[in-house]
This record gives structure tokens, sequence and C-alpha cells, in this order.
């Protein structure tokens, strides 16, 4: 998957009169780390699509979005690092994915707050420490933000969330115990610290 998605980025770094060469481009290079950024304010759609869901939940996403990355990174690759980020993109987000995969891919102009988001969300991946949350780079915590995810990902819907940002697909910000009980990893209960609902 890492390959078309860098393919992907390949095709948006060369197409100069994309709106995102204005809004990332003003330094005259179109970065990994800004594609990164592009593809997790898609990410944000309904977190950022009204203000009350971007002010209360949206710290959370950035908290779930970095935990995830350690974890998902652990003895594979450097989380701070812009392959490691890549890596864990290409590994995390279906729509980025989906994009990836199109031969012509849906890359509609974002909104500011999705653009912001996505620019915090990828310094956070960077350094989360420059948030003020080193405590991040651990990784998975029980009791912590740890997953973001649809019903298409959470097939049988979890029956409980940190948050359920409404929508025709809600989206659910899980803390790391609700995460193992949604996808039926329950056997890593004990191990995680996680107590059965």
């Amino acid at each position: 998957m890492t390959d078309f998605l860098s393919y992907l980025y390949g095709r948006e770094y060369e197409n100069k009169r994309g709106w995102w060469w204005k809004i990332y481009g003003t330094d005259g290079h179109f970065s990994v780390w800004d594609f990164i950024g592009m593809m997790y304010g898609y990410e944000l759609d309904v977190v950022a699509s009204d203000p009350s869901n971007y002010k209360n939940v949206y710290p959370d996403y950035m908290e779930a979005m970095v935990r995830n990355s350690r974890e998902f990174c652990k003895n594979l690759c450097d989380p701070s690092s812009a392959v490691g980020a890549f890596m864990h993109l290409s590994f995390y987000s279906q729509s980025t994915q989906s994009r990836a995969a199109s031969a012509i891919p849906d890359m509609y102009v974002l909104g500011n707050d999705r653009i912001n988001g996505g620019i915090d969300l990828v310094a956070s991946i960077q350094d989360p420490a420059a948030f003020g949350h080193p405590e991040w780079n651990d990784g998975f915590a029980p009791d912590r933000p740890y997953s973001v995810g649809n019903q298409s990902l959470f097939k049988s819907g979890p029956r409980y969330w940190l948050h359920r940002i409404p929508g025709k697909n809600p989206m659910y910000v899980l803390t790391g115990c609700q995460f193992l009980d949604a996808k039926g990893y329950t056997d890593l209960f004990d191990a995680w610290g996680c107590i059965s609902p």
C-alpha cells in the first residue's frame, strides 16, 4: 500500500495547478509532510464539520493518532520520521487507501479547520512534546484515546466509546480498552490492564 501512496504523492506533487500548491507549497515545495497533513485533513471530515466537535473531539483525535502511530511503529519504524508517518497513514487511513487506488482521486478543496487540523496533527506526530504531551510517545494506554474509526472499521459497532461523532456513518474515538473490545481482542485485556465492560 505504501507504493500506491507514494505514487499518489508523486502525482499530486507534479500537479502544480492543484489547490494544495497554493496552500502548502508557498515555500516552493510540496513535501511528504504537507501531503500527510492534507490526507489527515480529509480524515477530519466529521470532526471538523461542526465547531463544537472540533473543539471537544479534535484533541482526543490527535492523541489517538499519535498513540496509535507509536504502537504501529514499534520495532518497525520511527513514528516521528516521514517514512514512519507515511507507513502508518498507509496502514491506518481507509480513505487515503481509496484515493491512492483511484485513477481519479477526489482531491476536493479542504476548509481551513481541516487544513489547520491536518497540519497540527502532523506536527504532533513529529513531536508530541511540542504540544505538551511527551507521554503520547508511550503508545497504547488502556484509558487514553487510542483509535479512531467508523462503522466500516468497527463492523459490529462499539458498545461504548469516548466520543461518537454523529453523521450518516458515525465516527468513533475509542480508548485503548474500547479499541480492543471493538476489534474483539478481549484476550489481550489482562496484558493491557483492561477490565471487561
